[in-house]
């Protein structure tokens, strides 16, 4: 039948399409294995039989791959599939492997993902597990609705409990249990809680620093005050200015607190020669308190640092030139 043979230790097929051990081959012409003048008919059927015999040994070798394939999927692991429907959510959940003899056990911590879109799965510890049938008790999901395509596999970690909450703490607002995304927050000082500066839950930035930093327009009048109030109030500016109009008093400030400093910038109106023609008790100066500029639009800066509730120490620089 020629020279056709199969490698059963390499799982290969050999062909030699020679009739009988001479080393003659078949062909279309006359003589040994030729298939010329009436050589088909005792040619033919041997060349036949061995092209038979090759196809028969790669039939048998396709079947073994899907079987070797098939076995593979349904081989002992721990990685599976399932078919039936499952709605994401807490609390036990059961549901039918497609293959069967996985090596998981009860007590393993397992997720259950979506194949079509992985951000929808159920994951929990197992608590029953038989043939193809599996319980879990699902504490932790992701996304939302049901999937029937699901991919079954030991969880990566041990995951955390919905149950779990994080608490904000100090300057944090915010925070919840974790069945769901939580934000935190911290609020933000504005410049009128910087200059009253008694707030403690809120956080300065330098914007918010910069803010409060800048000159305020003060109130002329018998007494400087702040727009608005009978009194000159500190908790409403760091740096104030004021226009003279005429002869004033820079009376004794309200919410003052050890540790301000600031400056009060005065401008000389058009006439000019305006006086602080009397100061309340709490300012202490080197030398007395100071006289300012007497020319028409003339700027003076005065300056205060509170050293105690009563004492509020002060310096003066008369309109700078340079």
């Amino acid at each position: 039948m020629g020279n056709q043979g199969v490698d059963t230790m390499t799982q290969s097929v050999t062909f030699d399409p020679s009739v009988g051990g001479d080393g003659s081959s078949y062909s279309d012409g006359t003589g040994v294995g030729g298939m010329a003048e009436g050589g088909h008919r005792e040619y033919f059927f041997p060349l036949l039989v061995q092209y038979l015999a090759v196809a028969d040994y790669l039939v048998e070798k396709a079947a073994e791959a899907v079987d070797a394939a098939s076995s593979a999927a349904n081989a002992p692991g721990t990685a599976a599939t399932t078919a039936t429907s499952i709605t994401i959510g807490t609390g036990s959940k059961s549901f039918v492997l497609v293959e069967a003899d996985k090596l998981f056990s009860k007590g393993q911590r397992i997720v259950v993902a979506s194949n079509a879109d992985p951000t929808k799965s159920i994951s929990g510890p197992i608590t029953a597990y038989s043939g193809l049938n599996m319980t879990i008790n699902a504490d932790a999901t992701s996304g939302s609705g049901s999937f029937s395509d699901g991919i079954v596999s030991l969880s990566a970690s041990g995951g955390v409990p919905p149950t779990r909450t994080v608490s904000a703490t100090g300057l944090l607002t915010g925070g919840g249990d974790l069945s769901d995304n939580r934000t935190f927050d911290v609020a933000e000082a504005l410049s009128a809680d910087i200059r009253t500066g008694t707030t403690k839950t809120k956080v300065m930035t330098p914007g918010d620093t910069y803010d409060a930093l800048a000159e305020v327009t003060l109130q002329f009048g018998a007494n400087i005050t702040t727009v608005g109030d009978a009194s000159l109030d500190m908790a409403k500016f760091v740096n104030g200015v004021v226009t003279m109009a005429g002869n004033t008093t820079l009376p004794n400030p309200i919410n003052h607190k050890p540790g301000m400093t600031g400056r009060i910038t005065v401008i000389q109106d058009g006439t000019g020669n305006r006086q602080l023609s009397s100061w309340g008790s709490y300012y202490k100066g080197d030398g007395g308190r100071p006289t300012l500029s007497t020319t028409p639009g003339a700027v003076d800066y005065l300056y205060f640092d509170v050293r105690s509730s009563t004492e509020i120490i002060i310096g003066f620089m008369k309109a700078p030139t340079n």
